[in-house]
């Protein structure tokens, strides 16, 4: 009764073998039964019903036997308690050695993880990474540095990329993510205090072993700087090749003008026009000039021809020459030094020179330029004042630049705007150097310091 009641409540789990264990509990009732037939034929007997309960447990018994010949086979492939055991314990082993595996895996996975996110947080320039469909999952921290934002979701994208790249960039990046094709394209970014600046973005798809792309990681590399030369260069190009066709023009006019004269006989006019000429073609020298100056400053093959000479008998020769050739400005020249000073001579001059010339030229409707001397202990310094357009101050640092030009002085002269980068470089080889100071409409003062030589 007691099994009975066990395998009907274990009827709904897995139990091996309920047919035998079922004929085992009925050839167990019906040997209980047998018996207490028998004891009962002690009292009362009653043969008949000791002879059915003998059959029936035969036929049970028989029943049973035929059903463990069925079962024995697979019984016996039971194993034994020891062996069980035994399995167990290999089969832990094994578990164990697999856990291990897999948490040295995942420790090293972590420690790629990590190493891979170090590295992109080292890097100059902005890292992301985004899943297959684009949908960012991280960014280094040069992107807050910049933007100030803390993600790069697309909300965030689009309020730092400039409204008029928005949408070639989305469409870009839309076509990339479904193709997987590289992402390559250069936009302008929103800087945190709202000023924007040009970064060439790219981004690769990362693809498993079926091709499937699993996620994109991109840089945005800054390239404002680069945008900044190039537009100069242009700007350079355009005032280089009309600087240069002028003087140019002017020759060949004059020259058709002498061939006209000489055709018919009139020399008269000749040497105004040959003057002319000659002074266009001083121009176009300068120009040329100034051109190769760049070119051996940027080579390095500036070679400086060193010697003692006068600084005031120099200054005083430039500005005989300058007030010659630009009778419309008095120079001054005032605070002479009486000193010699250890440098290229020539060079020097061709630095006071581009001031004075700079100095008349953007001051005229001045009619007075003052250069004066000082000296200290360690330096000489020549300071060149004129009073004209002035200069703003966010654009005085910006003088020494190379193409560079004022916004007032493009307006009021012509130029190449590397005079003074070429003067500032040549200063800096003697182990000097060129400063300015001026206030918008009250002139500049350009000063240049030359070190002294140690006399002892």
């Amino acid at each position: 009764v007691i099994l009975g009641f066990f395998l009907y409540k274990k009827k709904d789990a897995e139990f091996p073998f309920p047919g035998i264990t079922l004929l085992f509990i009925s050839f167990i009732l019906s040997c209980g039964l047998t018996h207490l037939v028998d004891a009962v034929i002690f009292w009362e007997p009653v043969y008949k019903l000791s002879a059915v309960m003998r059959f029936i447990t035969a036929t049970v018994s028989i029943g049973t036997v035929f059903a463990l010949i069925r079962v024995a086979p697979k019984v016996m492939q039971y194993k034994s308690p020891q062996e069980l055991e035994k399995i167990v314990e290999e089969r832990t082993d094994a578990l164990k050695r697999a856990n291990e595996k897999l948490a040295t895996e995942i420790r090293e996975k972590e420690a790629a993880k990590t190493e891979s996110r170090l590295l992109l947080e080292s890097l100059p320039i902005i890292a992301w990474i985004t899943d297959a469909k684009g949908e960012s999952i991280y960014v280094n921290g040069r992107w807050k540095e910049y933007t100030g934002l803390e993600s790069n979701d697309d909300e965030s994208w689009r309020k730092v990329v400039h409204p008029d790249d928005l949408e070639a960039g989305e469409k870009l990046w839309g076509h990339c993510v479904e193709t997987g094709e590289d992402f390559i394209i250069e936009q302008r970014l929103a800087a945190k205090d709202g000023h924007y600046e040009w970064f060439l973005i790219k981004a690769m798809s990362v693809k498993d072993d079926s091709g499937r792309i699993i996620k994109w990681i991109g840089t945005d590399t800054n390239i404002h700087e680069q945008k900044q030369s190039e537009h100069k260069k242009d700007i350079f190009l355009n005032i280089a090749s009309h600087e240069l066709r002028t003087p140019l023009t002017s020759i060949k006019a004059y020259l058709e003008l002498l061939r006209e004269i000489i055709g018919e006989q009139k020399y008269e006019p000749v040497p105004s026009y040959i003057d002319k000429a000659y002074r266009s073609a001083e121009k176009l020298n300068a120009l040329i000039a100034e051109l190769l100056d760049v070119s051996r400053i940027q080579s390095g093959k500036v070679m400086l021809n060193i010697e003692e000479f006068d600084i005031d008998e120099l200054i005083q020769e430039v500005i005989e020459i300058a007030q010659h050739e630009c009778p419309t400005h008095e120079i001054v020249f005032e605070g002479r030094v009486s000193l010699k000073v250890l440098a290229d001579k020539d060079r020097v001059e061709q630095i006071i020179n581009n001031l004075l010339s700079n100095a008349i030229k953007y001051s005229p409707k001045a009619d007075k330029v003052i250069v004066r001397t000082m000296t200290t202990d360690e330096h000489v310094q020549v300071d060149v004042v004129d009073f004209g357009v002035g200069i703003p101050a966010d654009e005085q640092g910006k003088l020494f630049d190379q193409f560079y030009r004022s916004s007032d002085a493009a307006r009021s002269a012509n130029g190449l705007g590397m005079g003074l980068y070429i003067s500032q470089e040549i200063a800096r080889q003697h182990g000097g150097a060129i400063r300015v100071s001026s206030e918008p409409g009250h002139g500049a003062t350009f000063s240049l310091i030359l070190p002294l030589p140690d006399r002892s």
